[in-house]
Protein backbone atom coordinates (compact mmCIF):
# COMPACT_ATOMS: atom_id res chain seq x y z
CA UNK A 1 0.00 0.00 0.00
CA UNK A 2 1.36 3.43 -0.87
CA UNK A 3 1.92 5.96 1.93
CA UNK A 4 -0.36 8.41 0.10
CA UNK A 5 -3.26 5.98 0.55
CA UNK A 6 -2.56 5.64 4.25
CA UNK A 7 -2.18 9.39 4.71
CA UNK A 8 -5.64 10.17 3.45
CA UNK A 9 -7.40 7.85 5.84
CA UNK A 10 -7.11 9.60 9.21
CA UNK A 11 -6.61 13.10 10.54
CA UNK A 12 -4.23 14.42 13.19
CA UNK A 13 -6.38 13.93 16.28
CA UNK A 14 -8.20 10.83 14.95
CA UNK A 15 -5.25 8.48 15.39
CA UNK A 16 -4.46 9.16 19.04
CA UNK A 17 -3.87 5.93 20.95
CA UNK A 18 -3.80 3.79 17.79
CA UNK A 19 -0.17 2.88 18.30
CA UNK A 20 -0.25 -0.62 16.81
CA UNK A 21 -2.14 0.24 13.63
CA UNK A 22 -0.21 3.43 13.06
CA UNK A 23 3.08 1.66 13.66
CA UNK A 24 2.13 -0.81 10.94
CA UNK A 25 1.28 2.08 8.62
CA UNK A 26 4.65 3.58 9.43
CA UNK A 27 6.45 0.36 8.57
CA UNK A 28 4.75 -0.06 5.22
CA UNK A 29 4.66 3.66 4.41
CA UNK A 30 7.37 6.29 4.37
CA UNK A 31 8.50 6.17 7.99
CA UNK A 32 11.43 3.91 7.24
CA UNK A 33 12.51 6.08 4.33
CA UNK A 34 12.82 9.11 6.57
CA UNK A 35 14.70 7.28 9.28
CA UNK A 36 17.23 5.14 7.51
CA UNK A 37 17.76 5.87 3.84
CA UNK A 38 20.44 8.50 4.36
CA UNK A 39 18.80 10.64 1.69
CA UNK A 40 19.02 14.29 2.73
CA UNK A 41 17.67 16.13 -0.30
CA UNK A 42 14.11 16.24 1.07
CA UNK A 43 12.66 17.17 4.43
CA UNK A 44 11.88 14.55 7.05
CA UNK A 45 8.79 15.48 9.03
CA UNK A 46 7.12 13.90 12.04
CA UNK A 47 3.56 14.68 10.95
CA UNK A 48 -0.08 13.94 11.69
CA UNK A 49 -1.91 12.04 8.97
CA UNK A 50 -4.15 14.31 6.96
CA UNK A 51 -1.63 17.16 7.04
CA UNK A 52 0.79 15.45 4.70
CA UNK A 53 1.02 15.74 0.92
CA UNK A 54 -1.03 15.04 -1.16
CA UNK A 55 -3.78 15.02 1.50
CA UNK A 56 -3.00 18.65 2.27
CA UNK A 57 -3.19 20.24 -1.16
CA UNK A 58 -1.69 23.63 -0.26
CA UNK A 59 1.72 21.93 -0.13
CA UNK A 60 1.75 21.41 -3.90
CA UNK A 61 3.99 24.45 -4.69
CA UNK A 62 6.52 23.41 -2.05
CA UNK A 63 6.61 19.83 -3.32
CA UNK A 64 7.04 21.02 -6.90
CA UNK A 65 10.20 22.90 -5.87
CA UNK A 66 11.60 20.62 -3.19
CA UNK A 67 10.12 17.17 -3.63
CA UNK A 68 7.69 15.38 -1.37
CA UNK A 69 8.82 15.23 2.28
CA UNK A 70 9.58 11.89 3.91
CA UNK A 71 6.92 11.45 6.58
CA UNK A 72 6.99 9.65 9.89
CA UNK A 73 3.46 9.55 11.27
CA UNK A 74 2.63 10.59 14.82
CA UNK A 75 0.41 8.36 16.93
CA UNK A 76 0.87 10.48 20.07
CA UNK A 77 3.21 13.31 20.95
CA UNK A 78 4.63 11.27 23.85
CA UNK A 79 5.67 8.55 21.39
CA UNK A 80 7.09 11.21 19.06
CA UNK A 81 9.15 12.64 21.91
CA UNK A 82 10.45 9.20 22.87
CA UNK A 83 11.54 8.44 19.31
CA UNK A 84 13.28 11.78 18.78
CA UNK A 85 15.05 11.45 22.15
CA UNK A 86 16.32 8.03 21.08
CA UNK A 87 17.92 9.44 17.93
CA UNK A 88 15.17 9.23 15.29
CA UNK A 89 16.18 11.95 12.85
CA UNK A 90 13.66 14.42 11.48
CA UNK A 91 13.87 18.07 10.43
CA UNK A 92 10.44 19.17 11.60
CA UNK A 93 7.95 17.95 14.19
CA UNK A 94 4.29 18.88 14.70
CA UNK A 95 3.81 19.10 18.50
CA UNK A 96 1.52 21.19 20.67
CA UNK A 97 2.30 24.00 23.08
CA UNK A 98 1.97 21.49 25.92
CA UNK A 99 4.93 19.51 24.51
CA UNK A 100 7.42 22.40 24.42
CA UNK A 101 8.75 22.16 28.01
CA UNK A 102 9.85 18.58 27.48
CA UNK A 103 11.24 19.18 23.98
CA UNK A 104 13.32 22.16 25.09
CA UNK A 105 14.44 20.44 28.31
CA UNK A 106 15.93 17.63 26.23
CA UNK A 107 17.41 20.14 23.75
CA UNK A 108 15.57 18.58 20.81
CA UNK A 109 14.45 21.76 19.04
CA UNK A 110 15.78 25.21 18.24
CA UNK A 111 13.93 28.54 18.10
CA UNK A 112 12.66 29.93 14.82
CA UNK A 113 14.26 33.06 13.38
CA UNK A 114 11.24 35.24 12.63
CA UNK A 115 13.33 37.33 10.22
CA UNK A 116 13.30 34.26 7.95
CA UNK A 117 9.51 33.84 8.17
CA UNK A 118 8.21 35.92 5.28
CA UNK A 119 4.65 35.51 6.59
CA UNK A 120 5.55 36.77 10.07
CA UNK A 121 3.95 40.24 9.64
CA UNK A 122 0.64 38.51 8.80
CA UNK A 123 0.59 36.25 11.86
CA UNK A 124 -1.58 36.60 14.94
CA UNK A 125 0.56 37.79 17.83
CA UNK A 126 -1.48 35.94 20.43
CA UNK A 127 -0.90 32.59 18.71
CA UNK A 128 2.80 33.35 18.29
CA UNK A 129 3.10 34.01 22.02
CA UNK A 130 1.60 30.61 22.84
CA UNK A 131 4.67 29.03 21.20
CA UNK A 132 7.28 31.13 22.97
CA UNK A 133 9.55 30.23 25.87
CA UNK A 134 11.61 33.03 27.42
CA UNK A 135 10.80 35.19 24.42
CA UNK A 136 12.08 32.63 21.89
CA UNK A 137 9.74 31.23 19.22
CA UNK A 138 10.05 27.46 19.65
CA UNK A 139 6.69 26.62 18.05
CA UNK A 140 5.39 28.12 14.83
CA UNK A 141 1.59 27.93 15.29
CA UNK A 142 -0.45 26.24 12.60
CA UNK A 143 -3.67 24.68 13.94
CA UNK A 144 -5.44 25.94 17.06
CA UNK A 145 -8.82 24.69 18.19
CA UNK A 146 -11.11 23.55 21.00
CA UNK A 147 -11.82 20.36 22.84
CA UNK A 148 -15.26 20.82 24.36
CA UNK A 149 -18.74 19.36 24.75
CA UNK A 150 -20.21 18.19 21.47
CA UNK A 151 -23.92 17.37 21.64
CA UNK A 152 -26.91 16.43 19.52
CA UNK A 153 -29.04 19.59 19.62
CA UNK A 154 -32.15 17.67 18.56
CA UNK A 155 -31.84 15.20 21.44
CA UNK A 156 -30.37 17.23 24.29
CA UNK A 157 -31.90 20.00 26.35
CA UNK A 158 -28.71 21.98 26.94
CA UNK A 159 -28.44 24.17 30.03
CA UNK A 160 -28.14 27.92 29.68
CA UNK A 161 -25.35 28.75 29.82
CA UNK A 162 -23.81 25.55 28.46
CA UNK A 163 -21.63 23.63 30.89
CA UNK A 164 -19.36 20.60 31.16
CA UNK A 165 -21.96 19.34 33.64
CA UNK A 166 -23.75 17.88 30.60
CA UNK A 167 -21.08 15.16 30.60
CA UNK A 168 -22.22 14.03 34.05
CA UNK A 169 -26.00 14.43 33.77
CA UNK A 170 -27.92 11.31 34.82
CA UNK A 171 -30.73 12.00 32.34
CA UNK A 172 -28.32 11.12 29.51
CA UNK A 173 -27.18 7.86 31.06
CA UNK A 174 -25.89 5.49 28.39
CA UNK A 175 -25.69 8.30 25.81
CA UNK A 176 -22.53 9.96 27.10
CA UNK A 177 -18.98 9.48 25.83
CA UNK A 178 -15.75 10.75 27.39
CA UNK A 179 -12.46 11.11 25.54
CA UNK A 180 -9.93 8.59 26.88
CA UNK A 181 -7.35 11.18 27.97
CA UNK A 182 -6.06 11.97 31.45
CA UNK A 183 -5.31 15.65 30.93
CA UNK A 184 -8.65 16.59 29.38
CA UNK A 185 -10.87 14.83 31.91
CA UNK A 186 -8.97 16.09 34.94
CA UNK A 187 -8.60 19.65 33.64
CA UNK A 188 -12.36 19.74 33.01
CA UNK A 189 -12.96 18.78 36.65
CA UNK A 190 -10.56 21.53 37.69
CA UNK A 191 -12.37 24.13 35.59
CA UNK A 192 -15.75 23.07 36.99
CA UNK A 193 -14.44 23.42 40.53
CA UNK A 194 -12.69 26.76 40.14
CA UNK A 195 -9.13 25.45 40.48
CA UNK A 196 -6.63 28.23 39.77
CA UNK A 197 -4.38 26.11 37.55
CA UNK A 198 -6.14 22.92 36.40
CA UNK A 199 -3.02 21.64 34.66
CA UNK A 200 -1.08 21.67 37.96
CA UNK A 201 -3.48 20.33 40.58
CA UNK A 202 -2.34 18.94 43.92
CA UNK A 203 -2.57 15.29 44.88
CA UNK A 204 -5.52 16.14 47.12
CA UNK A 205 -7.36 17.82 44.24
CA UNK A 206 -6.63 14.86 41.97
CA UNK A 207 -8.06 12.55 44.62
CA UNK A 208 -11.29 14.57 44.63
CA UNK A 209 -11.39 14.53 40.82
CA UNK A 210 -10.93 10.75 40.81
CA UNK A 211 -13.76 10.29 43.29
CA UNK A 212 -16.08 12.43 41.17
CA UNK A 213 -15.24 10.74 37.86
CA UNK A 214 -15.58 7.23 39.29
CA UNK A 215 -18.98 8.16 40.73
CA UNK A 216 -20.21 9.36 37.34
CA UNK A 217 -18.54 6.73 35.18
CA UNK A 218 -21.65 4.43 35.21
CA UNK A 219 -23.44 7.09 33.15
CA UNK A 220 -20.92 6.70 30.31
CA UNK A 221 -21.58 4.47 27.32
CA UNK A 222 -17.92 4.39 26.27
CA UNK A 223 -14.53 6.07 26.39
CA UNK A 224 -13.66 6.97 22.84
CA UNK A 225 -10.19 6.96 21.29
CA UNK A 226 -10.90 7.23 17.56
CA UNK A 227 -12.56 10.40 16.36
CA UNK A 228 -14.32 8.76 13.44
CA UNK A 229 -15.90 6.22 15.83
CA UNK A 230 -17.31 8.98 18.00
CA UNK A 231 -18.68 10.75 14.93
CA UNK A 232 -20.34 7.54 13.76
CA UNK A 233 -21.91 7.02 17.21
CA UNK A 234 -23.24 10.58 17.26
CA UNK A 235 -24.57 10.34 13.73
CA UNK A 236 -26.37 7.08 14.62
CA UNK A 237 -27.88 8.61 17.76
CA UNK A 238 -26.06 6.21 20.08
CA UNK A 239 -24.17 9.09 21.70
CA UNK A 240 -25.92 12.37 22.49
CA UNK A 241 -23.32 14.15 24.61
CA UNK A 242 -19.56 13.82 24.29
CA UNK A 243 -16.34 15.49 25.14
CA UNK A 244 -15.06 15.89 21.61
CA UNK A 245 -12.68 17.66 19.26
CA UNK A 246 -13.73 20.74 17.36
CA UNK A 247 -12.65 18.93 14.19
CA UNK A 248 -15.64 16.58 14.55
CA UNK A 249 -18.08 19.44 14.07
CA UNK A 250 -17.56 20.12 10.31
CA UNK A 251 -17.96 16.49 9.14
CA UNK A 252 -21.05 15.94 11.27
CA UNK A 253 -22.65 19.13 9.99
CA UNK A 254 -21.86 18.10 6.41
CA UNK A 255 -23.78 14.86 7.07
CA UNK A 256 -26.80 16.93 8.13
CA UNK A 257 -26.51 15.99 11.82
CA UNK A 258 -28.00 18.55 14.21
CA UNK A 259 -24.92 18.99 16.38
CA UNK A 260 -23.62 21.83 18.54
CA UNK A 261 -20.06 22.63 19.55
CA UNK A 262 -20.66 23.92 23.07
CA UNK A 263 -19.14 26.96 24.68
CA UNK A 264 -19.16 25.87 28.33
CA UNK A 265 -19.35 28.63 30.92
CA UNK A 266 -16.18 27.13 32.43
CA UNK A 267 -14.26 27.76 29.18
CA UNK A 268 -13.31 25.58 26.24
CA UNK A 269 -10.05 23.64 26.35
CA UNK A 270 -7.82 25.11 23.65
CA UNK A 271 -4.94 23.24 22.05
CA UNK A 272 -2.44 25.24 20.00
CA UNK A 273 -0.35 23.06 17.70
CA UNK A 274 2.33 23.86 15.14
CA UNK A 275 5.80 23.17 13.79
CA UNK A 276 9.07 22.88 15.69
CA UNK A 277 12.52 22.98 14.06
CA UNK A 278 14.77 20.09 15.06
CA UNK A 279 18.03 21.05 16.75
CA UNK A 280 20.27 19.11 14.36
CA UNK A 281 18.47 19.62 11.05
CA UNK A 282 20.67 19.82 7.95
CA UNK A 283 17.88 21.35 5.87
CA UNK A 284 16.95 24.49 7.75
CA UNK A 285 16.38 26.55 4.60
CA UNK A 286 13.96 23.95 3.24
CA UNK A 287 12.22 23.78 6.63
CA UNK A 288 11.70 27.54 6.57
CA UNK A 289 10.27 27.34 3.06
CA UNK A 290 7.92 24.55 4.16
CA UNK A 291 6.65 26.54 7.12
CA UNK A 292 6.21 29.70 5.04
CA UNK A 293 4.07 27.64 2.66
CA UNK A 294 1.94 26.29 5.51
CA UNK A 295 1.52 29.81 6.90
CA UNK A 296 0.01 31.11 3.66
CA UNK A 297 -3.63 32.24 3.47
CA UNK A 298 -4.22 29.41 0.99
CA UNK A 299 -3.08 26.81 3.52
CA UNK A 300 -5.08 28.55 6.22
CA UNK A 301 -8.27 28.44 4.19
CA UNK A 302 -7.79 24.72 3.50
CA UNK A 303 -7.14 24.03 7.19
CA UNK A 304 -10.20 25.94 8.38
CA UNK A 305 -12.58 24.60 5.74
CA UNK A 306 -11.49 21.02 6.46
CA UNK A 307 -11.16 20.98 10.26
CA UNK A 308 -12.56 24.30 11.50
CA UNK A 309 -9.26 25.07 13.26
CA UNK A 310 -7.92 28.61 13.54
CA UNK A 311 -4.91 29.41 11.36
CA UNK A 312 -2.41 32.06 12.49
CA UNK A 313 -2.47 34.07 9.25
CA UNK A 314 -4.80 37.03 9.74
CA UNK A 315 -5.28 37.31 5.97
CA UNK A 316 -7.29 34.08 5.71
CA UNK A 317 -10.55 35.07 4.01
CA UNK A 318 -13.22 33.87 6.42
CA UNK A 319 -15.93 34.86 3.94
CA UNK A 320 -14.92 31.68 2.09
CA UNK A 321 -15.61 29.54 5.19
CA UNK A 322 -19.04 28.17 6.11
CA UNK A 323 -20.62 30.85 8.38
CA UNK A 324 -21.80 28.18 10.84
CA UNK A 325 -18.20 27.01 11.23
CA UNK A 326 -17.00 30.58 11.74
CA UNK A 327 -19.59 31.11 14.46
CA UNK A 328 -19.09 27.71 16.13
CA UNK A 329 -15.31 28.16 16.44
CA UNK A 330 -15.36 31.90 17.12
CA UNK A 331 -13.08 32.50 14.15
CA UNK A 332 -12.03 36.11 13.76
CA UNK A 333 -12.78 36.80 17.43
CA UNK A 334 -9.54 37.06 19.47
CA UNK A 335 -11.46 36.57 22.73
CA UNK A 336 -12.48 33.07 21.63
CA UNK A 337 -9.13 31.72 22.85
CA UNK A 338 -8.86 33.92 25.92
CA UNK A 339 -10.10 33.62 29.51
CA UNK A 340 -12.96 33.30 30.42
CA UNK A 341 -14.08 31.79 27.12
CA UNK A 342 -11.15 29.42 26.90
CA UNK A 343 -8.39 27.65 28.79
CA UNK A 344 -5.20 27.14 26.78
CA UNK A 345 -3.61 23.81 27.69
CA UNK A 346 0.09 24.29 28.44
CA UNK A 347 2.85 21.90 29.44
CA UNK A 348 3.12 19.95 32.71
CA UNK A 349 6.05 18.99 34.86
CA UNK A 350 7.03 15.33 34.71
CA UNK A 351 5.78 14.79 38.26
CA UNK A 352 2.32 16.21 37.54
CA UNK A 353 2.04 14.39 34.23
CA UNK A 354 2.69 11.06 35.93
CA UNK A 355 0.21 11.89 38.69
CA UNK A 356 -2.51 12.79 36.18
CA UNK A 357 -1.92 9.61 34.18
CA UNK A 358 -2.04 7.48 37.35
CA UNK A 359 -5.29 9.15 38.44
CA UNK A 360 -6.95 8.55 35.09
CA UNK A 361 -5.72 4.97 35.03
CA UNK A 362 -7.41 4.44 38.41
CA UNK A 363 -10.66 5.93 37.07
CA UNK A 364 -10.66 3.57 34.09
CA UNK A 365 -9.89 0.57 36.24
CA UNK A 366 -12.70 1.30 38.72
Amino acid sequence: MESEQIAGALTRRQILQMGGAAALACLIGSCGEGAGSGTREVLRIFEWQGYDYPSFKALKPFVARNGKPKYAYITSTSEMLTKVKSGFQVDLTHPGVQDLPAMTAFDLIQPWDLSKISRAPQLDQQLLEFGQIDGKQFLMPFDTGPDTVLYRSDLVDAPEPESYSMLYDAKYKGRISWFDAATDNLVIWGLMNGVDNPIDMSDAELAEAKKFLIAHKPLVRNLWTLQTSLEADMAAGDIWVAHGFGASYPPLKKKGIDVTLAWPKEGRLIYSVGYALSKDTELASSAYEFVNTMLSPTAGLELTNTFGYQHPNRDVDLSKVDPETVAAFGLGDPTSIQTPKAYVVKGQSGDRLRAYEKTWSDVKAA
